[in-house]
């Protein structure tokens, strides 16, 4: 797992979901079985 801060916003490589974080704290955060990409 790893830290991830309230405020980072992430995307799925395969779907182009988005996903912004609310609640900071460990966490790996995936989508469609694969872990999300920061976004830039």
């Amino acid at each position: 797992m790893a830290e991830v801060d309230a405020g980072n916003r992430f995307v799925c490589t395969v779907c182009s979901a988005e996903f912004i974080v609310t609640k900071g704290g460990d966490a790996n955060i995936v989508c469609d079985g694969r872990p999300v990409e920061p976004k830039k």
